[in-house]
């Protein structure tokens, strides 16, 4: 009978080749990735990270005969050359080689990863004379994250290491050789003067392994690699008249953070904690058995050491590079420190494969989401650079700085290292301010990384302040906004808002909520009253077949409700679905003769509907005509010119074949026929708002002053997926056919809602901080020249919430009635901040919140308020709203009709649990 020591004999050298099967897998999967990607890179014409242009800009400067490394930057440009010379000498005699000088800068740095991959699989041949050893730790080095993204990159860190990494197979290969010390000695020195910081870990390691071997010689490469280390210093610093210090010690010496150490440590943790763990029992006992210990130990420490430099603000993965190298090297070993041992050796092997598989996905997941999207970005990157071509020098830019580089165009500025000299008091950062202030450049470009604040790394607050005062954001494509000087405006910001004691009386109301439709699954309410019969309103809602609604299993549709008792009572008159399609976000209208106006969206189509109250007839689905299929993701409204009758369609209308999305607006007469698109000067790039590196337009309005003067507003930021944002306005003179120079007039919390009435416009928005909010009205009555601004929430606290928006309705005699959503005291702990709404953006939640919803009104023309009522009896359930995939949606505003007498706020309640239901109220005012 086989005993367990025979079974294990025999399967010894089965799984021994199986394992080298498998690592013989990942070795291939490493050389395609590593190549493919490499290539792809090298191709792209366009710069892929900040740092490139800036070593192009200086290459071009050193070839032309200037200093590069100037010792102060009073004067433009304001620049700073951060690395020794040695890459930028390399660059110079290929600089006009291609039409991009990335291209050439990127193959540089791809030649020398491939040499210190080459140099690692040498230095572990020259212990091991294991060829499989010497395979591994190169292609464990070509496999990793950090390698495959900065192989591709124009930047000075892969020569440097290859330099490096000949030192220490030169080093290793013929240790008693003066004319290795010689050569290994300059290597280091070349490296060093590639990268400063490669003065640590390789000569560490050469001298601990010199001295292993002669301790004299490790003497002598000291003398001779801090000797002319230091000449070189001397020579450079004296013929830059201290320039070099400045530039690349005093000027690197950045803002430390812990909190930025630990987040990449945890990345590297998580892409390699096998190789570190085999490296950790290395250092612990390989002094025992390998001679290469004495090299690979040291190397190992001050490659580490090094890599905690990353917790400097704006470091980045190029910082682990040195310890990629260290890691891949003791990976080569232990390939054959057991080797006797099958099943250790087997278990060794199998461990390092694992390692291959956790780097190749890393590699897969993480550095491609750089590479791919500035790939896709390629038209927009070309659109770019013919903005910034029709620009005149100067122009400032942070990520796209190769634009101006690659079309031979010095760079005025580097914000990002400008900045931190900023933040850290060594640079005076006025006359750029006063440069800014007195719109001396034609452009300004900042890039954005989603939801990641980088800009505010590269550019100091009082730069901000400065553009935002005196530029506007008129263009955004391939993540990067392109701020343009402020044109003339008669448009104001509105002041901040006032909280003032309510001057108003209560409203007269009996507490009796009026149900508009039975319970069900509904959302999305508006109503309106007729001018021609204030006992006539109408309502609308989007309802659906369930609670959890997703497509197409769940019908989709609207339907239309009707009062003629002065809202006392409500019937269903119609419902609007088609198979196969759904009917949503319903809105109605009345014109000035009571012809009914139903506007909704049918699939990914603007439809309208339209019946006059003295026709006896139900609107049906097939009286909707097509208005436009050019929307994106804002929510299109239907306004009525109060006087004329004309129909104002607003929406984020998509421009310039699909590219661009611009806050629009059509016009018609007659609900059929609509005008050519008008729209305001503020284009986002169509592919930026799906990415999300930019934020769509949203709450596009349209607001009537005196004659033919009509207001576009609408809610945007350059800052994508954050908040507060920015509220614009646009004017029209002539009736909406044109629009001015757009103008930030407020900055809101949350969604906006607005309404107009005889020439007085009023906006209700969200004022406060991330913790405490309030709502505010803003009202003008010379569209947008003067403001006056008030709190109209009351005492009633809000928090945040971006997805209930209130509603706000203007009566012909000027009174202002509002109704929104509050969260119920005491529930607190399922309200959001920003960050925590940012994540649930992919996917949404069911709401776990409860709501109040009260209403509040004003008769002096939004100077005072009244306080708020509570208007429901029963809370209201989030957890109870309709649920668009796993999204909770109430309905993105509120609505409320206003009467001169009467208003009639109306909400989304819950009567019972998975149960919603439209009320309103009849408010006497």
């Amino acid at each position: 009978m086989p005993t367990i020591s025979m079974i294990s004999n025999t399967l010894r050298p089965y799984v021994n080749e199986g394992v080298k099967i498998i690592i013989w897998f990942f070795l291939a999967a490493a050389v395609i990735i590593f190549a493919l990607h490499s290539l792809v890179a090298i191709a792209h014409p366009y710069s892929l990270d900040y740092g490139e242009a800036p070593l192009i800009d200086q290459a071009t400067r050193l070839a032309s005969g200037q200093n590069i490394y100037r010792p102060n930057i009073d004067t433009p440009p304001y620049t700073i050359a951060n690395y020794p010379p040695l890459y930028l000498i390399s660059l110079t005699p290929f600089l006009n080689w291609f039409n991009s000088p990335f291209h050439m800068g990127r193959v540089i740095s791809f030649v020398a990863t491939l040499l210190s991959a080459v140099f690692i699989g040498l230095t572990v041949h020259t212990f091991t004379r294991n060829r499989l050893s010497s395979l591994v730790a190169a292609l464990l080095f070509l496999a990793s994250p950090y390698v495959v993204q900065w192989a591709g990159l124009a930047r000075i860190d892969s020569l440097a290491l290859a330099f490096a990494m000949g030192a220490i197979f030169v080093f290793a290969r013929w240790p008693d050789s003066r004319w290795a010390w010689l050569g290994g000695g300059l290597l280091l020195v070349a490296a060093a003067y590639t990268r400063q910081s490669y003065a640590l870990a390789a000569p560490l390691a050469a001298f601990a392994w010199l001295w292993t071997h002669n301790k004299r010689r490790a003497i002598e490469l000291v003398l001779l690699v801090g000797g002319l280390g230091m000449v070189l210093f001397l020579a450079l610093n004296t013929l830059t008249d201290g320039g070099f210090t400045y530039n690349i010690v005093t000027a690197n010496v950045n803002e430390f953070g812990w909190d930025r150490l630990e987040d990449h440590l945890s990345r590297l943790w998580k892409d390699a904690w096998i190789i570190l763990l085999l490296s950790g029992v290395f250092l612990a006992i390989g002094w025992r058995s390998r001679k290469s210990w004495a090299l690979l130990a040291p190397f190992l420490v001050g490659a580490f050491i090094s890599a905690l430099t990353i917790g400097k603000i704006g470091s980045n993965i190029n910082y682990f590079l040195e310890l990629t190298a260290a890691l891949a090297l003791i990976a080569g070993i232990f390939i054959v420190w057991r080797k006797e041992d099958l099943w250790r050796n087997a278990a060794v092997i199998f461990l390092i494969a694992i390692q291959f598989g956790l780097y190749l996905k890393s590699s897969m997941n993480e550095v491609d989401w750089n590479l791919t999207p500035r790939r896709a970005d390629f038209a927009h990157l070309q659109l770019l650079e013919r903005e910034v071509k029709q620009m005149s020098d100067p122009v400032l830019v942070d990520e796209y700085m190769g634009m101006l580089t690659m079309n031979d165009r010095p760079i005025y500025m580097q914000p990002f290292e400008v900045t931190q000299l900023a933040n850290a008091g060594m640079w005076d950062q006025q006359p750029v301010l006063d440069e800014i202030s007195n719109q001396n450049f034609d452009g300004v470009l900042i890039h954005h990384f989603g939801t990641w604040q980088v800009y505010k790394e590269r550019w100091s607050p009082e730069m901000l302040a400065a553009i935002e005062e005196n530029y506007r954001p008129a263009k955004t494509m391939a993540g990067t906004v392109i701020y343009i000087p402020k044109g003339e405006t008669e448009i104001v910001a509105a002041p901040e808002a006032d909280q003032k004691p309510s001057a108003t009386a209560q409203p007269v109301w009996d507490g009796q909520t009026i149900p508009v439709s039975k319970a069900g699954v509904l959302a999305e309410p508006s109503i309106a009253i007729n001018p021609t019969d204030p006992d006539h309103l109408v309502a609308i809602v989007t309802r659906l077949s369930k609670q959890d609604c997703e497509q197409p299993l769940c019908k989709v549709e609207m339907a239309l409700f009707n009062s003629n008792d002065g809202g006392e009572t409500w019937q269903e008159r119609a419902k609007f679905s088609r198979p196969k399609q759904v009917m949503y976000n319903g809105l109605v209208a009345f014109d000035p003769a009571g012809k009914l106006y139903i506007m909704g969206i049918r699939n990914d189509v603007i439809v309208l509907n339209q019946t006059s109250a003295a026709e006896d007839y139900l609107p049906v689905s097939v009286n909707f005509e097509d208005a436009t299929r050019s929307q994106v993701n804002a929510r299109p409204w239907l306004r009525v010119h109060p006087q004329t009758g004309e129909l104002f369609l607003t929406l984020d209308a998509q421009e310039s074949n699909l590219l661009f999305v611009t806050p629009s607006l059509m016009r018609s007469n007659d609900g059929i026929k609509w005008s050519l698109t008008t729209r305001a000067d503020q284009r986002i790039s169509a592919a930026d708002i799906y990415s999300p590196r930019a934020t769509g337009p949203d709450d596009i309005q349209a607001l009537f002053g005196e004659g033919a003067r009509v207001s576009l507003v609408w809610v945007w930021d350059s800052t994508p997926w954050n908040w507060p944002r920015s509220v614009w306005m646009a004017d029209s003179s002539d009736g909406g056919v044109t629009f001015g120079e757009p103008t930030k007039i407020l900055e809101t919390w949350g969604p906006i809602n607005s309404a107009s009435v005889d020439g007085k416009i009023a906006i209700v928005y969200r004022v406060g901080t991330e913790e405490s909010q309030g709502l505010a009205v803003a009202v003008t009555s010379d569209n947008g020249r003067s403001w006056t601004s008030t709190v109209a929430s009351g005492d009633t606290p809000l928090y945040f919430d971006v997805n209930k928006a209130p509603g706000i309705g203007m009566a012909p005699d000027g009174t202002i009635d509002l109704v929104f959503y509050a969260h119920d005291r005491g529930s607190m702990d399922c309200v959001l901040d920003v960050e925590g709404w940012q994540q649930t953006l992919p996917m949404g939640r069911i709401d776990p919140c409860v709501y109040h919803v009260y209403y509040t009104f004003s008769k002096d023309g939004g100077l005072s308020f009244a306080e708020p009522v509570k208007l429901n009896g029963h809370p209201i359930q989030g957890e109870d709203f309709a649920r668009f995939g796993v999204a909770s949606r109430a309905g993105s505003h509120l609505s409320v009709a206003s009467g001169d007498m009467y208003a009639y706020p109306t909400w989304i309640g819950t009567p019972n649990a998975g149960k919603t239901q439209v009320y309103t109220a009849k408010i006497k005012r």
